[in-house]
């Protein structure tokens, strides 16, 4: 009953003052006879304040969690969970040979002196520390529900020091590839933590190395103008756990035919800026790595990179970008090519929906039609996107638009999503059949690569019938149209870079390039969904259901079903050991296994807009019927395309865990004008969680829970 009862505070030590404040307190109880009342000397002039856990809650796991707040002077940020705060995770077993701040050594002092009086069972400590440096104990109590750790601190000890062999080798000079170390997050590039989530199951791993990771990201980008990187993986795993490695990453957006030199100095360049600003790893085409002649290049790569290049290597590096740039932004280029394909994939499709096959004989094909007609010309258009976004966020920096002229011009954009959220207000109004609706949308599902998660098709909750049909009817997107000032602007600039497009030419394709992104996934996800089925139908004929064939590999599925038991339960078993281990979204080098440390977050806010209501949460799986959701602002981890179904709802606006600037729910909710805080991070999400009731202010850049 944590915070359950009255707490008096400051009380004055007379007769009088102490007696009606202990009988405040008393008052709030239960008149249980074994209650009791502590009386305690009240801490004064503290300059920290937090708490600690001796175990990883929910999964008992051997880390110390220490959260804390040494900004206000107040002892109940944390328990009060009012705002985000600072948090170190640190593995039992490295506690004795980190380097750990002045506040960290007081508050493990504490608590290793208060296991030696309780013994090793997990303890919640709660604790200040005074000006002058004396730590205080408030409170420890028994870690309630804390299970116990299906790990031994040796065991975990053994993973952590493989984990961290695998990152030293990672980061090894490779040949062929600038850079002369590399960092591995979750969140830069192709963004896997929001694409798979942070932890997918070993299916849905094996089918997006498949569709994108091991073939499709280099090949596109080197179709377009970048540095072709033969056979080298954009996903590392590192305890079940999708990675980007990001020198990979990085030479991939390398503009083709500079020297090796050049790409040394960029590489190590833009590994160095991210490792110094790492709250930067979700906006690294932005904030990092240039990958196009944009309307600030010149400037921004005197400010992030001042005397990097040599003046002959700056030219030819600047030379080659402005040549890919004019080749990405002709109409009939790389991206019309793609689209087409796409296009082709469309058509193809449809037959693929209708074929029920119960056995694995046409996985094959679905799969090859997906990569080299889907994933492949998606990996392209995605590309254009973060290219077309690049330029659009430079015209507002120069002064030839002003950010609402931004927003107006995505409002305007089309895209499936738009399409979804009418088509289920007319489905719920009873204007539109649910056949025909999942004729066109019924693919989709919340989490594409993941078996477990339920289609539109399998929802039936999702069409119930809506009182108020079409809330996102208001938001409908409205025509966009330069004023003659912004198309002279925008065509002095272009003539400035050297450019060869004018105004109306650049946004026409920045409006194919962002929309073609939103319907090349849209198509492919339909035959990956399929595949997904396939497979589920496939199991059911071996007696396996949708949760154990998440724990195979496509791989593994031609196996017998003795061999595919045994893979289950094996894989079942790896997954939860991996479930006790905790690492960062970026990690830098091996000793980042050991000790994370979270600071406060940048979330990438969408539009200028304010709301305020209470939080709704939803799960990787749910369809949630229309009443839960109405008039809330709308709380997922990670949110792909298959959650497209929310903005069917009346929602006041949209947080997510995991997300970038540019993904593709911060696309979707600029363009329905919905107010939205993509990629929090963890301690802010959960926080706002459990808060009564959230305040987002995308304009002033801040979301907090309310609790008055």
């Amino acid at each position: 009953m944590a915070g359950h009862f009255r707490s008096c505070l400051a009380v004055k030590c007379d007769a009088s003052q102490l007696t009606r404040a202990i009988d405040a307190v008393s008052n709030s109880m239960r008149n249980d006879p074994r209650d009791q009342i502590l009386v305690q000397e009240f801490a004064e002039d503290v300059r920290v304040s937090g708490v600690v856990f001796t175990r990883q809650p929910g999964t008992g796991a051997p880390y110390y969690i220490l959260e804390y707040d040494d900004e206000t002077g107040a002892t109940d940020i944390v328990t009060s969970g009012r705002r985000s705060c600072k948090r170190e995770i640190i593995a039992r077993v490295a506690l004795g040979r980190l380097m750990l701040s002045e506040t960290a050594v007081k508050a493990f002092a504490l608590t290793r002196e208060l296991e030696d009086l309780f013994g090793q069972g997990p303890l919640d400590v709660e604790f200040a520390i005074t000006r002058a440096g004396v730590p205080v104990l408030l409170q420890v109590r028994r870690l309630p529900a804390c299970p116990s750790s299906r790990i031994s601190v040796r065991r975990h000890s053994i993973l952590l020091r493989q984990l961290a062999g695998q990152i030293a080798e990672f980061s090894k000079p490779v040949r062929g590839l600038a850079g002369s170390r590399t960092v591995l997050g979750q969140m830069p590039d192709w963004n896997p933590a929001e694409l798979l989530g942070p932890h997918p199951r070993p299916l849905a791993v094996s089918l997006f190395q498949a569709l994108i990771g091991r073939r499709a990201w280099r090949v596109a980008r080197a179709g377009m103008g970048y540095k072709e990187v033969a056979a080298q993986p954009l996903i590392r795993l590192l305890a079940g756990r999708p990675f980007v490695d990001v020198r990979n990453s990085f030479n991939s957006l390398l503009p083709a035919g500079v020297s090796v030199l050049t790409e040394e100095l960029l590489a190590d360049a833009w590994i160095s800026r991210l490792c110094l600003h790492p709250h930067l790893h979700d906006k690294v085409e932005f904030e990092i790595v240039q990958t196009v002649y944009d309307f600030c290049f010149e400037a921004n790569h005197r400010s992030w990179y001042p005397g990097l290049l040599r003046p002959s290597a700056y030219q030819e590096y600047r030379r080659r970008l402005i040549d890919l740039t004019r080749q990405c932004v002709r109409l009939n280029g790389s991206l019309a090519r793609a689209l087409r394909r796409v296009s082709i994939l469309n058509r193809r499709s449809e037959e693929a929906v209708r074929a029920q096959a119960v056995s694995l004989g046409p996985l094959r094909l679905l799969l090859r039609q997906c990569h080299e007609l889907g994933s492949l010309p998606f990996a392209v258009t995605a590309r254009h996107a973060f290219i077309a976004e690049v330029l659009l966020r430079s015209l507002v920096s120069r002064g030839a638009w002003e950010p609402a002229r931004l927003s107006a011009f995505r409002n305007s954009l089309h895209s499936p999503a738009r399409e979804v959220g009418k088509a289920l207000a007319e489905v719920r109004a009873g204007r539109l059949s649910v056949a025909l609706f999942n004729s066109r949308f019924g693919h989709l599902r919340p989490s594409s690569f993941d078996i477990r998660s339920s289609r539109y098709d399998q929802s039936l909750e999702l069409f119930e019938a809506d009182p108020h049909p079409g809330v996102l009817l208001e938001r409908t997107s409205r025509e966009f149209a330069l004023s003659f000032s912004e198309r002279r602007s925008i065509d002095e600039l272009s003539g400035e870079a050297g450019f060869r497009f004018d105004a109306e030419e650049l946004l026409e394709y920045c409006r194919g390039a962002i929309q073609g992104r939103e319907y090349a996934k849209f198509v492919f996800s339909r035959n990956l969904s399929d595949a997904l089925e396939l497979i589920a139908r496939w199991g059911e004929t071996c007696g396996l259901s949708r949760d154990d064939l998440s724990f195979l590999t496509l791989k593994s599925l031609s196996g017998t079903n003795r061999e595919h038991v045994e893979q289950v339960e094996h894989r079942r078993r790896q997954y939860q050991d991996d479930e006790t281990v905790r690492l960062p979204q970026l990690i830098i080098g091996p000793q980042d296994v050991y000790r994370i440390v979270e600071g406060h977050t940048a979330p990438n806010f969408v539009t200028t807009l304010r709301t305020e209501g209470s939080p709704a949460c939803v799960g990787p799986g749910d369809t949630i019927s229309p009443p839960a959701l109405r008039g809330k602002i709308v709380l997922i981890e990670s949110a792909d395309p298959g959650f497209d179904w929310i903005f069917g709802e009346r929602i006041e606006g949209l947080i997510t865990k995991y997300g970038g600037s540019n993904s593709h729910m911060a696309i979707r909710c600029a363009e329905m004008s919905l107010p939205a805080a993509i990629g929090v991070g963890e301690p802010l999400f959960e926080a706002l969680a459990v808060s009564p009731r959230i305040e987002l202010s995308c304009g002033e850049g801040t979301v907090r829970g309310l609790y008055v």
